[in-house]
């Protein structure tokens, strides 16, 4: 089944089907429970796991890219092969750490996390020129991510780090002030949304 789908280029969930198997099975008098359904569907995805380690994949990165928002195999598939030339940069293992420290951040806050900034609450140039790097960043992986570029998505997410660097250098995101901590708490999120939007990067650090 995941050869099949894989190397068909078949753009259906296994989820969907597996439900789609499951409604047969009914139809026959024999109805698959969603506990059984469930099962199935994880051994299906274990098997994809080893597919993708046969074909040479790292494990960690099959990790990332499986935890990610992907819709169907090949596109799961595309999202892999981003990530295994995305992490052969030498900016790479830099973002995958601060993907890392940013979750790490967002996790222990006690603060309600969103992604709304106010701009008027940028007062250091690190945030500001953080800031202004994300949103162009967002602005132009919107048409990419439509057409599953994810290799021009993660080139472009590289040339985040310099500005990544300066703001983790320059800025206190736990200030005590607490609106100033929720606008850069809000700014981070911002940033782990981009990379989360192709793959968890934060598990290859």
């Amino acid at each position: 089944m995941v050869r099949i789908l894989l190397e068909a280029g078949l753009k259906i969930a296994p989820s969907r089907l597996l439900q789609l198997a499951a409604g047969q099975f009914e139809l026959q008098g024999t109805r698959i429970n969603d506990e059984l359904l469930a099962d199935i569907e994880d051994f299906v995805m274990e098997r994809a796991r080893s597919y993708f380690r046969d074909s040479g994949l790292d494990a960690q990165l099959i990790t990332a890219g499986m935890t990610s928002n992907w819709t169907d195999l090949p596109d799961l598939q595309a999202r892999l092969q981003a990530l295994a030339a995305f992490m052969g940069q030498d900016s790479a293992l830099a973002l995958a750490a601060a993907n890392k420290r940013i979750g790490n951040i967002l996790r222990k806050s006690e603060d309600s996390i969103s992604q709304n900034i106010d701009e008027d609450l940028l007062l250091l140039d690190e945030e500001k020129q953080l800031f202004k790097e994300v949103s162009k960043a967002e602005a132009a992986l919107k048409p990419a991510l439509k057409t599953a570029d994810y290799a021009s998505c993660l080139d472009r997410l590289a040339g985040l780090r310099p500005a990544v660097d300066r703001f983790f250098d320059g800025v206190m995101v736990m200030d005590e002030d607490p609106a100033q901590r929720r606008n850069r708490l809000a700014l981070l999120a911002r940033l782990k949304g981009l990379f989360d939007s192709i793959a968890d990067v934060s598990v290859l650090a």
